[in-house]
């Protein structure tokens, strides 16, 4: 079970076992249990009854966007990556960089395709051409929304132009 750099009490093992403890601190009896299929029982207290509810995790597929383009004209913005999330999944972008064999302004936009919203800015020069960035929360993208990694090219001559989106995709 992924934590996604959540602040929650999760955590993952190097071979993904999930660490979670809950106790009842009346009985110091443990309270979770995680099988090995990602599947949760909780016991839970109501008045003198415990019950035990079960819930599947979700699943996540690690998604890595990558395109280029090619002999792009100086400020036409390109969309290097144009995706939209998959129906009933939710896209969670951890990373994206972006990268020109000149200057460049680097957005990355999520939301409606008629209305996506600028994230996330940056700009690059001829002798640090690349632009990586790690965000510390997911944004969290829903199914049918976009994500796009724009691109335009500042550079005073055609340029090409690079672009990774990356993240992971969990049911919504």
């Amino acid at each position: 079970m992924p934590d996604y750099d959540s602040s929650l009490p999760v955590r993952t093992e190097a071979d993904g076992d999930v660490k979670v403890i809950v106790v009842d601190p009346d009985t110091t009896t443990q309270q979770l249990a995680v099988d090995d299929d990602g599947a949760i029982g909780v016991t839970q207290k109501s008045g003198d009854v415990w019950e035990v509810h079960n819930a599947e995790a979700s699943s996540a597929d690690e998604m890595h966007l990558y395109d280029t383009k090619t002999d792009i004209a100086p400020n036409s913005p390109t969309k290097v990556i144009d995706v939209a999330v998959n129906v009933g999944k939710v896209f969670l972008v951890k990373q994206f960089q972006g990268s020109c064999s000149g200057k460049a302004k680097i957005e990355l936009l999520v939301g409606a395709t008629l209305s996506p919203v600028v994230m996330a800015t940056a700009f690059t020069s001829t002798a640090q051409p690349n632009y990586d960035v790690t965000f510390p929360n997911p944004i969290e993208v829903a199914a049918g929304d976009k994500v796009i990694l724009q691109v335009t090219n500042k550079d005073k001559a055609n340029a090409d132009l690079y672009g990774w989106v990356n993240g992971a995709e969990i049911d919504a």
